[in-house]
């Protein structure tokens, strides 16, 4: 008689243990496909989106030469649009990237093209307007997921 007790309790423990495991097993197996959706999820692109600031790139240097944090306060992680004289246009393993004239030798704007078509459209010498996301100075101004405007 305690043996069928015992039994019984066993046998519904183990229900009740496969149940967690199979309620457990689900909630991982939906945290890894959220989790490897959101690694692959696309960028968002800035192609659409309205600049927060336009300014010319001999401004936008001397801010962030003359008081970096009040410049970073001001551009970082913002949508900007520059307007200069392209400087050189680079490739770097695929990824373009055109450099702005600042009104320094040593220093320059430099944006990281998003379609790299965009730089086929450009030479150096022209006066361009390029807008990118604002990721700070590191000597350079550096501007991501740029798009050239015209």
């Amino acid at each position: 008689m305690w043996e069928i007790e015992l039994l019984t309790i066993n046998t519904i423990n183990l229900k009740l243990m496969k149940k967690y495991f199979y309620i457990a097993l689900a909630l991982g197996l939906l945290a890894a496909a959220y989790g490897y959706y959101e690694y692959n999820r696309p960028v968002k692109g800035i192609e659409n989106e309205v600049a927060d600031v336009s300014i010319e790139s001999a401004a936008l240097l001397t801010e962030f030469e003359s008081d970096e944090t009040s410049a970073n306060k001001k551009y970082f992680d913002k949508i900007v649009d520059v307007t200069g004289t392209i400087a050189k246009i680079s490739d770097n393993d695929g990824k373009k990237s055109v450099y702005l004239n600042a009104g320094s030798d040593l220093s320059f704007i430099i944006c990281e093209l998003e379609n790299t078509a965009d730089a086929d459209k450009l030479s150096v010498g022209e006066k361009t307007t390029v807008k990118g996301k604002c990721t700070g100075y590191l000597s350079d101004v550096i501007l991501v997921q740029s798009v050239v405007k015209n």
